[in-house]
Parts: C-alpha cells; sequence; structure tokens
C-alpha cells in the first residue's frame, strides 16, 4: 500500500447528511448506469461568499470555465477510459477567506435525472487516495440537480449531501446563486447560450448552455453546446472556451461555402445569398449569437425549402464531421487556429501554408463577392492541409475547371493535400508540387495551369473505376531526400499515378519530427482512401 492510502470506511450518505472533513483536495464524480447509451451527465461548481451568491463570473466552474482564477477549484475531463469523464476537483487547502460555501452540480441538457438509472455522486480523498463518501441522486423531471456542498463552520469544513433538483435545469440553479440569465427577445429563438449577468450586473465572459428547439422545423440537432463538445472530446481536446470557438468559427466557414453558396447558386436565390451574407458576415451579424451562428445558418437554409433538405442533411451528418476532423487531427497538441489567422497558421514543419494567387484572365474580379467564387470550397478545404516541403501557389479557378473537366463535382471533394504526382520510377525527384483533392470516386492533382497547347488546365487524374488496387510506398536515397507515397495501379499491375510527400533531412540538426510529419500527413490520406476503397 502507498505509504499515503489508508483505509478510511466509505460513508453511504442520505439526502441532508454532513460529515466532517479534512482540510485536503477532493476529486467529485458523478456516476450512473450505462454510460454507454449516450446520455451526458455534467458537473460544475459555484464558489459562493458570504452572502451565499456568486460573487464574480470566475466563480462558476464547468465544462467552459475551466478554473478559478486561484486553481483551487478545477473542472476535468478524463478522457482515459472508454467514456468521458468529467470531474470537479477542489483544494480545501487553498481556498480563500471570502468562500464559505462550495456546491455541486449535476446537470444535463435536457434529459430528466428520473430517466437515468443509478445516478450518483461519490467523493474521494485524492491525498490519501481514499473513497470517502457516496451518495444516491434520486429524481424524477428535474434537469440539474444540487448534489452536494462543501461548507465551513467555525473553521471547520463539511461536506452535506443536497440533492435538491431544478426542473428548469442549470439556468435556474444559476438564478439562484447569483448568475442572471437575460430574457431572450419575444418570439426569438431561444439561445443555446444565454449571455450570463453576475448579481452586480457585470456583464459575464462565461455562457450558460440551455437546450432549445429549432424555430423552422428542421430536424437536424443543434450543434451547440453538444456536438462540439462530442467533436472535441473524441479528438482528446478539452471543451475550452478558445477550442469552442474556433470549431464553431470553421463550422460556419464550412457552411457557407459548403451550403449556403451552391444551394443558392442552384436556386437561382441570389438574392437570398445576399442577405445570408448580409446576416452571419461582418457588420451585419448579431454578435449576442456567435455562438449559434451555425445553428442560425442552418436554419435560414432549411426554411428554403425541400429543395435543399437532402443536400443540408447530409453536409451536417456526414460532410461536416469528416472536415472537423481533419482540421482537429492537424492541430493535435497545438492551438486551433481561426479562419482568418491563416496568415500566421505555421505546419509542423515550421512552414507557412501557402498563398492561393489568382491567374491573370481572373485578376479582374477584384473585391467579388461569394457568388463569382466557386473554387471557394475547394481553396477552404486545402487549408485543412499540413504543408511540408511540396509548397505552390494554385491558380484557384484553374483548379475549380480542372475538377469539373475531370468529371467531379467540387462541391463532393472529401480531402485535400500538398504532394507531387508520379508517374515514372519512384527514384525520380522531379515531380512538381501540386494540389491533390480526394473525391469518392477519384483523385484529381492539379495546380489549375493552363496547357501550352490547347485548352484548359492541366492536370493528372486517378479514377477509382479504373483502379485495381493501391498500396504505401517509400523511398530514401543517399543524399537526405526522400518520399512517402501511395501507389494506385490499374488493370496489369500497370501504375495509374503515385501521390508523393516529399521530405529532406537537414545538415546538422535532428529531422525526426519533421519527417514524422510528412509521414503523417501521407497516412491521413491513405486514410481517406481506406475508407473509401477499403
Amino acid at each position: 500500500m502507498n505509504a499515503l492510502e489508508v483505509n478510511i470506511p466509505v460513508t453511504q450518505m442520505q439526502k441532508g447528511a454532513n460529515l466532517v472533513v479534512a482540510p485536503s483536495v477532493y476529486v467529485l464524480e458523478v456516476a450512473w448506469v450505462g454510460r454507454a447509451v449516450g446520455v451526458e451527465v455534467d458537473i460544475s461548481a459555484l464558489m459562493l461568499g458570504p452572502s451565499g451568491k456568486v460573487e464574480e463570473e470566475s466563480s462558476f466552474v464547468f465544462y467552459n470555465n475551466t478554473a478559478d482564477p486561484s486553481n483551487v477549484v478545477r473542472h476535468i475531463r478524463d478522457l482515459s477510459g472508454e467514456h468521458p469523464v468529467d470531474r470537479i476537483e477542489i483544494d480545501l487547502l487553498r481556498v480563500n477567506e471570502r468562500t464559505d460555501q462550495i456546491v455541486i452540480v449535476a446537470s444535463t441538457m435536457g434529459v430528466q435525472f428520473g430517466q437515468i438509472p443509478g445516478v450518483s455522486l461519490t467523493v474521494t480523498d485524492e491525498v490519501s487516495h481514499s473513497l470517502l463518501a457516496t451518495f444516491a441522486i434520486d429524481g424524477t423531471t428535474e434537469t440539474a440537480v444540487l448534489a452536494g456542498e462543501f461548507y465551513r463552520r467555525n473553521g471547520d469544513w463539511k461536506f452535506r449531501a443536497v440533492g435538491q433538483g431544478y426542473a428548469n435545469g442549470l439556468e435556474g440553479v444559476a438564478l439562484d446563486y447569483g448568475i442572471e440569465v437575460e430574457p431572450a427577445e419575444t418570439g426569438a429563438r431561444q439561445p443555446s447560450a444565454a449571455p450570463l449577468v453576475v448579481a452586480d450586473g457585470t456583464p459575464s465572459s462565461v455562457s450558460l448552455p440551455i437546450p432549445s428547439a429549432r424555430p423552422t422545423g428542421c430536424p437536424l440537432p443543434a450543434l451547440f453546446p453538444a456536438w462540439y463538445r462530442q467533436m472535441l472530446s473524441a479528438h482528446g481536446r478539452l471543451d475550452t472556451p478558445d477550442d469552442m470557438m474556433a470549431l464553431i468559427d470553421r463550422t460556419a466557414g464550412m457552411i457557407t461555402v459548403g451550403a449556403a453558396q451552391p444551394y443558392m447558386e442552384q436556386l437561382n436565390r441570389l438574392d437570398a445569398l445576399a442577405e445570408f451574407h448580409r446576416r452571419f458576415d461582418g457588420g451585419g451579424r448579431d454578435e449576442s449569437r456567435v455562438l449559434l451562428v451555425p445553428d442560425d445558418m442552418i436554419d435560414y437554409l432549411w426554411q428554403l425549402g425541400p429543395e435543399v433538405h437532402e443536400s443540408l442533411t447530409t453536409l451536417v451528418q456526414e460532410k461536416l464531421p469528416s472536415y472537423l476532423a481533419m482540421y482537429l487531427d492537424q492541430h493535435i497538441g497545438e492551438r486551433l487556429p481561426m479562419l482568418n489567422e491563416w496568415d500566421d497558421d505555421v505546419s509542423a514543419t515550421g512552414q507557412d501554408h501557402p498563398e492561393s494567387t489568382v491567374s491573370d484572365a481572373h485578376a479582374d474580379t477584384g473585391n467579388a463577392g461569394e457568388a463569382d467564387r466557386p473554387w471557394a470550397y475547394l481553396e477552404s478545404l486545402s487549408r485543412m492541409a499540413p504543408v511540408n516541403l511540396d509548397t505552390a501557389r494554385p491558380d484557384w479557378p484553374g483548379v475549380y475547371d480542372a475538377v469539373v473537366d475531370a468529371g467531379f463535382t467540387p462541391e463532393d471533394a472529401i480531402a485535400a493535400t500538398w504532394c507531387s504526382f508520379g508517374e515514372i520510377n519512384i527514384e525520380a525527384l522531379v515531380d512538381a508540387s501540386q494540389l491533390t483533392l480526394v473525391f469518392p470516386t477519384g483523385i484529381v492533382s492539379t495546380l489549375g495551369k493552363r496547357r501550352a497547347f490547347g485548352r484548359g488546365p492541366k492536370y493528372d487524374v486517378i479514377p477509382f473505376s479504373t483502379c485495381r488496387g493501391y498500396s504505401p510506398d517509400e523511398y530514401t536515397d543517399a543524399r537526405g531526400f526522400g518520399k512517402f507515397c501511395i501507389e494506385f495501379v490499374g488493370a496489369g499491375g500497370i501504375l495509374l499515378g503515385r501521390l508523393q510527400w516529399r521530405w529532406k533531412g537537414r545538415r546538422f540538426r535532428d529531422s525526426r519530427q519533421a519527417i514524422m510529419a510528412v509521414a503523417e500527413e501521407r497516412d491521413r490520406i491513405l486514410n481517406v482512401v481506406n475508407q473509401i476503397l477499403g
């Protein structure tokens, strides 16, 4: 047994019971039967002053505000197990003198506690590694429960099992403890995140999640906040405010270029497209609903009519998760950049993303809007791809023309990468860098440059209909150059083409990290191909 581990009897607490606790570090967790069924119960904490109210916004600790300024109370998400586990950690040894009470709240996103079997709160002493107490939480129609509280009496700390339920959810708890939820405008959609105001009237930067229904009758689930949280959790990230905002920003960009523009062009509804940009771009946007912009976009597009319902459903259920998964995978261990930060975004090898250029033939487009830029989705998708040695400057109108000429629909592109396309021996290191786009039915590699003779842009294509096999391959030479590749072969083993991600070793420097980054990009595209052809 560890020197700090001691055998302390576990107290099975009843509602209203309390026990004296030693000053220590405690971890509280809500558990329930059947985590795998998809129910999620959140845990949060409110640090209360002598008045019994929250004195400042940072005293409300939950998944979007993961610690108070002194780091005494922390929200921790554990991703090591089969299912994410949320915990609250409280260091009673360092609680300031003004905090006499710390309330622990369990809440759901609309699911009633009476529908969740076996909900319980556990209290563990992190110093002695011992389970101190458990408390069974009974509920009926409640969507939030005051599970328990630490409170100070005559210099001693005690823990009480509370079990008080709130049918109006976390909003009701917030109101009781000095955080006022601003009322929604009459007739407006109830926001999924209402701005908060602390008891003294000071605006809060913390957002309180409130479930809502779509006013348009759209059956697609609201994205904020549960959908974003699931995306972040699946990729090993905490749902911090910065990561949440970056994901919302990317989702809005994807909906704009992947839905709003093509749908309304197909319907010849350029008036609706102009209204879309007025509502959601720049100065026309309602900044109080910034967290809800993607959801508001979906509602706006849905009301265009049945012509867009199937495509919009596919976008939300299939394309958005795939696009954002690639974005999250690209920035493992890094801060998630916003769309307007691409000039500052640096890849794993330390090189900037390439700047896109427009050929002279299209240079007079000036400040043309999205309706005049049908290649915008491809350009946006390309910015997902990390850049290695194969930087290039595409002619975007030419890229769009090449994709169409090759027989693909631009909006169907699944992934983009920067690499070279080879058709001769693997040892050749002279193949030009290009933008490679993966579609459900094949691959196009191009920079959109015009042919010297004849019409149309230059491109290389691999139709999956003629592909009889594919495999990863690698090559290294004595000069410190190398490639990670994917080869595609047709009937008779004839080479259809080879995607090549080049790397170069640096003299007197450790190049392993850069080389592995190139290999990971090859493996990313190989995984996409596996999903299509495997």
